[in-house]
This record gives structure tokens, sequence and C-alpha cells, in this order.
């Protein structure tokens, strides 16, 4: 059930409609403040995720085929973006885990390591 939806001010020259037109899910008026547990991807990300499961869905790093080599260069390419937009000095600076729970885990263990030393 849709709740009812009222026009939200921008903030700070944002125009909150035009946000909400990118994520399908939001579309309708849903206040959604469930992120800890999931969150919902703008449509572009959608479509991307689409084109590679149509396109590229291979093992990343382990396939010596066309299709592996299409994923592995997506992915390390996905690494070089996310290091400029973190300003992250190389990009074995950045580590992509499967969700919170793994990355605060794997920053544990980091410490753990960092310790030993």
């Amino acid at each position: 059930m849709a709740l009812p939806t009222r026009q939200a001010a921008p903030a700070d020259g944002v125009d909150v409609a035009r946000l909400r037109e990118d994520f399908p899910a939001l579309a309708d008026g849903l206040a959604y403040l469930d992120n800890a547990s999931t969150t919902h991807k703008p449509r572009r990300v959608l479509e991307a995720l689409v084109r590679h499961y149509e396109e590229d869905n291979a093992n990343v790093r382990r396939a010596v085929h066309g299709l592996g080599a299409r994923a592995t260069a997506a992915y390390e390419g996905a690494r070089g973006v996310v290091r400029r937009l973190l300003g992250a000095a190389d990009d074995r600076e950045v580590v992509f885990t499967s969700g919170t729970t793994a990355s605060i885990t794997e920053r544990g263990f980091c410490d753990v390591l960092l310790e030993s030393r």
C-alpha cells in the first residue's frame, strides 16, 4: 500500500522528484528506511547489471575465455574508478566485499594482522 505523497522541497538544489525517478522502487513515493539491510539501486545500475548478466557473466580472474576476460576487465576497471573517487593512491587499496558484514570482518582481520607485526 502506497502512502500518501507530498512534494518535497528541493534541498540544496537537489530535485528530489527527479532523483526518485532514477530509483524504480521509490517512484511511487515510498520512503525506504532500511538501507542497512538492502539499498535500492538507480536505474542505470540495474541496466548495467542486466547488461553484465546478458553479455559478460563469468568468473572474474578465473576464466581464460572471452567472457572471463571481459568480466575481469570490467571488475578491475571499476576498482580504478572507485580508487579515483575515494582518492586512494593505488588500486590495491580498494577491496570489494559482498556487503557490510564481510567488510567489517575483513577490517577486523587486517587489524589483527597489523597488531601481530
